[in-house]
């Protein structure tokens, strides 16, 4: 799950990202899969949706995910 505004992130996602950030350059598009699985108290449920999205790496769109790494490394060091 990520949602900027509420700062809410899935790790699992960020750690993909953030390891293959020196990948990206600005005004590159990278194709993402995405699969969303039902959850209940934290436990995966039944896949509900599946397809792949395109990241198209902007100077805002770095700026925003250099700030939601630095999050996610705050988060990892407490």
């Amino acid at each position: 799950m990520w949602s900027p505004s509420e700062d809410i992130m899935d790790a699992a996602f960020w750690k993909v990202i953030y390891e293959n950030k020196s990948t990206f350059k600005v005004g590159g598009q990278y194709k993402l899969k995405v699969t969303l699985y039902a959850s209940r108290d934290g436990n995966r449920g039944e896949k509900l949706a599946e397809g792949t999205v395109t990241l198209t790496y902007t100077d805002k769109s770095a700026n925003e995910m250099e700030r939601q790494m630095k999050a996610m490394r705050d988060v990892m060091e407490d």
